[in-house]
């Protein structure tokens, strides 16, 4: 397992130079003066391998020891922005907190501190560990008030999605839920409640879209980018645009034009401008990247035999997969527009942490292999 750990941190470094190399790459594009920004990339990769390096020798038993005690921490974080002085606001919704010199967005963490949460209530790691108590959160769910460990995961995602519609996030309201329910797919007992989840995820989708003019044009220009690709279909028109332009090999570095017209570029949409200069045989190697950790992942879960390390496994592969899949299939018109990061690549020190803390855990989880 020592080999699969190295390649491992292999591909995380690998990513973050792409990601250190093109975000810069943009910055100084857009601006001569955001090169404050190239450093601060530097700086967020830097601390993302020193997190990676910290949670890879955290001891495992900790987090499903806490768990209720994380969910409840990571909860309080989250209603944060929501509140005056703390908060700010961008584009109408509150979900960012201003620190000196950053901001960071807590509803991150949120993605793995359910997983978390869920990985030790459908594990059953308290009934497996007779000698470890649960924690004041866990233990009033499951002995106080006689809940099935089922049922839970519900509670879970919903307290959270209550925040998280209340901070109008909907690619993360669609996240929690479909992380979740790709967890219960995992206890074979549990297919009713992944369909009711799927009924509460829907509805809670629709009434975001009914209530949300903003939300209802990008599904729109989705479903016709051609003819919208001068208003609300633009940022995708373009990114088809320059996917395509890139051709076999691509453009070349530096070579991008659609780097010019796009926004968010070094976020939601760095794929577009990648794509455009390396082509496909380039991305192609990308992609590689990102499905071999995914394999990674599942092949440290498959091999796992402790039920809660399975589930926790799982549960980060999972994060890291379809924050991928969610952000391609977005910038190549397969889903409809939404603001959700390329895991490691895209800017972002709030994500960098958090996928840190991911590949981290993965690493420790990986030593555990008999």
């Amino acid at each position: 397992m020592k080999k699969l750990n190295n390649f491992i941190i292999l591909i995380f470094i690998t990513l973050n130079i792409i990601g250190i190399f093109y975000n810069g790459y943009i910055f100084i594009s857009q601006s001569e003066t955001q090169f404050m920004r190239c450093i601060l990339r530097i700086f967020y990769s830097i601390l993302s391998l020193i997190t990676l390096l910290v949670f890879s020798k955290i001891n495992l038993k900790f987090y499903f020891k806490y768990a209720g005690i994380i969910y409840l921490g990571i909860l309080f974080l989250i209603i944060l922005p929501l509140l005056p002085y703390i908060g700010i606001e961008k584009l109408g919704a509150r979900r960012w907190i201003r620190l000196p010199y950053i901001t960071i967005q807590p509803a991150e963490f949120a993605k793995l501190s359910l997983v978390i949460f869920l990985s030790t209530i459908l594990g059953k790691y308290f009934f497996l560990n007779r000698n470890e108590k649960p924690d004041i959160f866990v233990n009033f769910l499951l002995n106080k008030i006689n809940l099935k460990p089922e049922v839970i995961p519900f509670i879970g995602f919903l307290v959270y999605g209550i925040i998280i519609i209340i901070q109008k996030d909907l690619g993360m309201l669609i996240f929690l839920g479909l992380l979740t329910i790709s967890i219960l797919l995992v206890r074979r007992n549990t297919l009713s409640f992944v369909f009711i989840s799927l009924i509460i995820l829907s509805i809670l989708a629709t009434l975001f879209l009914l209530y949300s003019p903003h939300r209802r044009a990008r599904i729109i220009a989705f479903l016709n980018p051609e003819k919208y690709k001068k208003t609300i279909g633009y940022q995708l028109w373009h990114s088809l645009t320059g996917i395509g332009t890139g051709g076999l090999w691509g453009k070349g570095p530096g070579n991008s034009d659609e780097i010019y017209y796009m926004s968010e570029t070094e976020n939601d949409f760095i794929f577009t401008i990648i794509a455009e200069e390396i082509g496909f045989v380039g991305i192609t190697f990308l992609l590689m990247l990102y499905l071999l950790t995914i394999i990674s992942g599942l092949y440290i879960s498959y091999k796992l035999s402790f039920l809660p390390y399975k589930f926790l496994s799982i549960g980060i592969t999972n994060i890291f997969g379809l924050q991928a899949i969610i952000n391609l299939m977005v910038v190549t018109g397969l889903l409809p527009t939404k603001g959700l990061p390329l895991p490691i690549i895209s800017y972002g020190g709030t994500s960098l942490i958090l996928n840190g803390m991911l590949f981290g855990i993965l690493l420790k989880l990986g030593k555990e292999i008999k």
